[in-house]
């Protein structure tokens, strides 16, 4: 496997919170014979102690790798194991980790053909097979309470809910999901943080299903057949104008979607979504006649009307993305830690956005706003109220994360734009400027803006109202969900162009890795 280093000069001049290019390596070479592979997929592995090594899966092609990564090595990531499947016509695409009884770490990986293979990382051998999808898989994801369960989506339009356990092996298939209620591939899959709910994205709309509890593998009836939920809670088509490749919850109720040949990454949230009391009982939910309508908008979580069942509330431009597959990742739920968007695009860069930031500078710009309409302590003084700098970070507990984000997908909240458009003070240092321009969305992909500044700029500025800084607006500001903020940092590969197809991130955000085209693993570390 070649390996690049990074580029010092860019290292020198990272931002704080966003992870720094440490190393590139392409598997097996750099020979021309080897570029048709594409790693499409990596997770980290999310249960072991905090003390411990970050662990990765890499799958694509024949290919599935097992790598740890170690600072002060050279390089960052060692391969521990390799596995290589002799089908030649297999293409693998998804990867999810789980975990056994005795605790050793299984990984399932798929793709197409469609069987299901669960590995034992330990023992490094094949102990499972899943059979059940009568055409190729596109996305694989574990439960967030109970490592055991996994479900799977398909292009032969059916999601599948697994059981990892011995004592349904008679039976592993649990839940189906379609029935009648779906009739185009499905591409991607989120679990919620209560595991109760599971969003879909696909050929059509974007589906949320409510879900018997499967924390407690025990309480769960061994069946001779799984059960079928034909119609999901809530579908929408109006997100998104093409098929939908990655969708993620953050904290209870926030959703981020994104889909096929767009540069744009969507926030929005279902009114009602969570409902204040527990979901439905029993197994399969309410029939829903408009779930039949795939061209409708349609919601069992609130009484609005057709046009109002979700709320769009950001959206984040990120340049060349114009390929299918590409898939963004949210990193949260540590305490002290800072949350962040990452999506790699097909021209060898990563954008990364600081949501905590977001968050911090529309409280205060809230705040400043009113002091500019004289609607705060009176009259305008004629000088913008200039937000305060905070030395700590506050920790983003609770909720779900998003793919790849914190340990065992549970994620950060945010609760000013989870609950509505007032958005709450905060207690988090502002991002940190630079001067170097791989650190800042450069003028040539259309983000405008200039200069070197990021937030840091405007909370130290005593003269530049927030009001009046259109810097700030294009990165930070969350009043209009329409405008496409600019990515805070860019970091780019040095020596190398690939397409990128997953990012991830380690569950402590000490690391994050970006795969995809010709072989590529991209090792970023903060």
């Amino acid at each position: 496997m070649a390996t690049i280093k990074s580029d010092p000069e860019q290292a020198d001049a990272s931002y704080k919170s966003f992870p720094v290019i440490k190393t590139t390596l392409r598997y097996p070479s750099f020979e021309k014979a080897h570029e048709s592979l594409v790693f499409f997929d990596c997770k980290f592995y999310p249960y072991d102690a905090d003390d411990a090594d970050a662990i990765v899966a890499v799958t694509g092609g024949q290919e599935t790798l097992i790598c740890r990564l170690v600072k002060d090595q050279d390089p960052e990531l060692e391969i521990l194991i390799w596995f290589h499947d002799d089908d030649e016509k297999v293409n693998l695409n998804s990867c999810a980790w789980s975990r056994a009884a005795n605790g050793d770490p299984l990984l399932c990986v798929t793709g197409k053909p469609s069987p299901i293979k669960i590995f034992n990382a330990r023992t490094e051998k094949q102990v499972k097979t899943l059979d059940g999808h009568g055409k190729e898989i596109t996305d694989l994801v574990v439960h967030p309470l109970n490592p055991s369960i996994l479900a799977s989506a398909g292009a032969d339009n059916a999601i599948r809910i697994w059981s990892l356990e011995d004592r349904h092996k008679e039976q592993p298939w649990l839940l189906s999901l379609g029935g009648d209620g779906l009739t185009e591939s499905i591409i991607t899959l989120a679990f919620h943080s209560s595991g109760r709910y599971i969003l879909s994205g696909g050929m059509d709309q974007i589906y949320l299903w409510t879900l018997p509890d499967l924390s407690d593998s025990s309480s769960i009836t061994i069946r001779s057949a799984p059960i079928v939920i034909h119609y999901p809670h809530f579908g929408t088509n109006s997100i998104h104008n093409n098929y939908v490749d990655c969708v993620s919850f953050y904290g209870p109720s926030l959703i981020f979607s994104k889909a096929a040949e767009s540069h744009q990454i969507t926030m929005w949230r279902i009114k009602g979504f969570p409902p204040p009391e527990p979901p439905p009982p029993g197994s399969i939910p309410p029939y829903l006649p408009e779930a039949a309508n795939p061209s409708k908008n349609y919601s069992a979580f609130s009484s609005s009307s057709d046009a109002d069942v979700y709320e769009r509330l950001l959206t984040f431009d990120a340049a060349d993305m114009t390929s299918w597959y590409i898939r963004f990742s949210i990193f949260s739920g540590v305490p002290g830690e800072r949350s962040i968007l990452a999506i790699a695009n097909e021209k060898s860069k990563v954008f990364f956005w600081d949501l905590t930031a977001i968050e911090d500078w529309n409280a205060e710009i809230t705040i400043d706003v009113l002091k500019y309409l004289g609607r705060e302590g009176g009259a305008s003084s004629g000088r913008g109220h200039k937000p305060r700098g905070r030395g700590r970070a506050r920790g983003r507990g609770g909720g779900g994360g998003g793919r790849g984000a914190g340990r065992g997908g549970g994620g950060g909240g945010n609760n000013a734009f989870r609950e509505s458009s007032t958005l709450s003070s905060s207690t988090v240092t502002a991002v940190t400027g630079s001067s170097s321009t791989e650190e800042q969305p450069a003028s040539e992909l259309g983000y405008g803006g200039g200069g070197d500044g990021g937030i840091e700029d405007y909370v130290s500025s005593s003269s530049t109202s927030a009001v009046q800084d259109p810097r700030a607006h294009a990165r930070y500001s969350a009043h209009d969900p329409h405008l496409a903020l600019a990515p805070h940092c860019i970091r780019t590969t040095p020596k190398i162009n690939y397409a990128a197809r997953q990012i991830a991130w380690s569950p402590r955000g000490e690391w994050c890795v970006a795969v995809g085209d010709q072989g590529v693993i991209c090792v970023m570390g903060r």
